[in-house]
């Protein structure tokens, strides 16, 4: 008896839509961004007694593929600022001998971004 209920409903929501002010621009299949791009992160650990220090670096692809992995050991290091700095000065090496042109370089050393923001006078060696 129900039967041809269901039936009835789809036909009165297709009434409806055509009845709504509603203009389709057009219908495209979700993709990916065509632009790739290249990230870069580094890291680095240092040594206050031994003046060592060594960087992380690694280049990712922009679905995380790893491209490029690079350990530096780094001696005669004054401070952590200056590890970090080097390790950030590495990556970008790193990007150039890849013949990278558009990368996004990422490091987490918040000693680097307070130096950046300080105005006091650098003391540092």
């Amino acid at each position: 008896a129900n039967r041809g209920r269901p039936l009835i409903f789809l036909n009165e929501i297709d009434e409806i839509a055509k009845k709504l002010p509603v203009t389709k621009v057009g219908c495209q299949r979700c993709r990916p961004p065509e632009v790739t791009f290249i990230k870069i992160n580094f890291d680095a650990a240092f040594q206050a007694t031994t003046s060592i220090s060594y960087s992380g670096i690694i280049v990712r692809n922009g679905r995380s593929r790893i491209l490029s992995m690079r350990a530096v050991k780094n001696e005669n290091i004054p401070s952590p600022f200056a590890s970090e700095a080097l390790a950030c000065l590495q990556s970008l090496k790193v990007g150039r001998d890849l013949g990278l042109r558009e990368v996004v370089v990422e490091g987490d050393s918040l000693s680097v971004i307070k130096k950046a923001r300080s105005e006091n006078l650098d003391r540092s060696a």
